[in-house]
């Protein structure tokens, strides 16, 4: 960075404010770093936040009555006229070409009336144009369906394009609206000069779907293993056997069969508790929560004493519950390489996870914890029940874990591989879809930065 005469400007688009924690982290450390950093975010949620060293531009509602809509579209496309006039025509010339690939004309069957589909046409001309006016080095597209559903910016900015693929790909044909994004993401991988996914799973997925194998980089994200320290000696000592879950409430995260997990420890003679957090999947998930799915679960097996469902909370909280818990318990379906994995091990606590997305890059079966099938309750609650009656080999997994994530999986690393990637294809010769030499950029040396406190998102 201190080569350079002005700060690389990187702009991340889509992301609610705040942003969950592993990416309020990375954006932050590459400030640290001296990147001039703008977030993008369409939704709003949680009391007022901000974050050191990064701007935040706030969408207009989409939800707006039209004429407020309308109003915002004339007054945006004067001011882009008078100070950018060709990236207006640019944009302009975009947004009409027939071609172009939104949720508003993607396939499979949609078809919106004409009233409807004006005003969704509208609406997308108005959260377009702000955009127009920013002039950024990079782009990064946290998402597939943002990255999808908002391409034709590329060809106003014609700046490099990053895409991420934090994991889900296996689960995005469970409704039209997300099988209209994996329609789109052939397009927008060919815009992209280089796709960031988290695991070897997820880039096997995303080169099924049409990624180029040239432009893919094998980057998982890091943790802070400052913040994610472990316990003092004897804090996890006692009974019941604490138990930890962390994730959105969402489906995928197969919270029912961590449950059942439960139940079957119990049955065993296992004194077990579960301590599930998470919120409830915000509105541009698109998807219902599923407190309700679990609340019925564990009250129909009677557990309404040893399951108990929190919020969000602070990363301290987080952590504090992390430093007296006995194991984690990670019972998802799809996954890319969850980060809350890798906070557990940072925190020497030992892991029992469903084996699903790239989960076995980061736990080895006997070493870190135990991996066991997906949708299996009696395998889960059976390695749990091995980590509970051997305290020795409890402690022997987590000093395991620390040391795996130390050296591999270090918010430090992570953040020295994203900077080598923005340099990367800010540096080289532009082009519409140019490839990215094949490769891991992880960099895997450990680091050690100040504790920051943040709120967690499940």
């Amino acid at each position: 960075m201190s080569a350079r005469t002005k700060p690389t400007h990187l702009v991340e688009v889509g992301l609610s404010w705040p942003p969950e924690t592993f990416l309020q982290w990375k954006l932050e450390g590459l400030a640290r770093r001296g990147f001039r950093v703008t977030v993008v975010s369409f939704f709003r949620h949680g009391p007022p936040f901000s974050m050191s060293g990064v701007d935040v531009l706030h969408m207009p509602d989409w939800s707006a009555p039209l004429h407020r809509i309308v109003f915002g579209v004339a007054w945006d496309c004067l001011r882009l006229a008078v100070r950018h006039p060709r990236r207006l025509v640019a944009l302009l010339v975009a947004f009409a070409r027939p071609s172009r690939r939104s949720p508003v004309r993607a396939g499979l069957g949609y078809r919106p009336k004409l009233r409807r589909k004006l005003r969704e046409e509208i609406g997308w001309l108005r959260l377009f144009l702000p955009l127009a006016a920013l002039r950024p080095d990079v782009a990064h597209f946290e998402w597939e369906s943002t990255a999808v559903s908002y391409q034709l910016i590329a060809d106003v900015w014609r700046c490099p394009i990053v895409i991420s693929c934090h994991g889900g790909l296996q689960a995005y044909g469970q409704s039209v609206s997300y099988r209209r994004v994996l329609a789109g993401l052939p397009a927008a991988f060919e815009r992209a000069s280089a796709v960031q996914c988290v695991s070897k799973i997820e880039r096997t997925e995303a080169i099924r779907h049409g990624l180029d194998p040239a432009k893919a980089r094998l980057m998982p994200c890091g943790v802070d293993p400052a913040v994610f320290s472990p316990p003092a000696r004897g804090a996890r000592g006692g009974n019941p056997m604490r138990l930890m879950a962390v994730g959105w409430l969402r489906w995928m995260k197969g919270y029912e069969y961590a449950v059942r997990t439960v139940r079957a420890l119990l049955d065993a003679g296992v004194p077990a508790r579960l301590d599930v957090f998470g919120g409830d999947p915000l509105p541009p998930v698109g998807e219902p929560s599923d407190r309700a799915r679990i609340l019925h679960t564990v009250s129909d097996l009677g557990l309404g004493d040893h399951v108990r469902v929190h919020g969000h909370v602070p990363t301290q909280t987080l952590v504090d519950h992390l430093r007296r818990s006995h194991a984690f318990l990670h019972s998802s379906v799809s996954e890319g390489l969850p980060v809350v994995i890798l906070e557990a091990m940072a925190c020497e606590l030992p892991v029992v996870a469903a084996d699903c997305g790239g989960v076995r890059e980061a736990v080895r079966d006997c070493v870190e914890g135990f991996v066991v099938p997906p949708r299996d309750p009696v395998r889960a609650a059976a390695a749990l029940e091995r980590l509970w009656n051997e305290p020795e080999l409890r402690e022997r997994m987590g000093r395991a874990g620390r040391a795996r994530v130390l050296t591999a999986f270090t918010l430090e690393g992570h953040l020295d591989g994203m900077e080598t990637l923005y340099r990367e294809v800010t540096t080289r010769p532009r082009s519409r879809a140019g490839a990215v030499p094949a490769g891991d950029l992880n960099p895997r040396r450990p680091h050690r930065v100040r504790p920051r406190g943040r709120t967690k998102p499940g």
